[in-house]
């Protein structure tokens, strides 16, 4: 469970979030919806621990999201950000393997492999699974990305995932999959926590 008492965070002198207080639990889709500007991405980020608080506390599990280890933290909770700039040509099945990289020690294991492959499967990208990832269209780099964080914590018990605008790019039948496939885990006790623009 996310816990967020009194959060806040000032860029300078101007704030972008002021005292923002709520729960999060597993098993819930709850969603961030806003204009543009509004603090959604701020909030996620705090949320991911990339940014820091200037004031209030966020806890994961009973615990400040600053205490937790790295790696136990990419065990329970992945991150799809909005900006998914990319300077090499991976294939895209390499590229969902990298959610992966919590779990294995130097080499990934068949295990690793069956889940890339599942991920990919419910994503509906199976095909384009050796495509390089540059060749793609935007709406299916957009999947590819969401089934990288799909393998980061497709095993995870009462993982969470934080979706910054997680439909941008995708055509309306995909928009919709990808609403199902959030039903579907959230069912299985995970919590989606989307961010949508207004």
């Amino acid at each position: 469970m996310f816990d967020i008492q009194h959060l806040s965070y000032h860029a300078g002198r101007k704030a972008l979030l002021r005292d923002v207080s709520l729960q999060a639990r597993p098993g819930e889709l709850l969603a961030i919806v806003g204009a543009n500007g509004a603090g959604k991405s701020t909030l996620l980020r705090l949320l991911s621990g990339d940014l820091t608080p200037s004031g209030g506390q966020v806890q994961f599990e009973g615990q400040p999201l600053s205490s937790i280890p790295a790696p136990m933290l990419a065990r329970r909770r992945a991150v799809l950000t909005q900006q998914h700039s990319l300077s090499l040509a991976f294939r895209v099945r390499e590229l969902v393997l990298m959610g992966r990289y919590p779990y294995f020690q130097g080499q990934p294991s068949a295990h690793d492999h069956a889940i890339v492959a599942e991920a990919l499967a419910t994503v509906g990208l199976s095909a384009l699974a050796e495509r390089s990832y540059p060749t793609l269209s935007g709406g299916e780099q957009q999947r590819t990305q969401l089934a990288r964080i799909l393998a980061q914590v497709w095993e995870a018990k009462r993982g969470f995932l934080l979706l910054d605008e997680p439909l941008t790019g995708l055509d309306l039948n995909h928009q919709h999959h990808t609403l199902d496939v959030a039903r579907t885990l959230v069912q299985r006790g995970f919590g989606w926590w989307p961010s949508s623009t207004i």
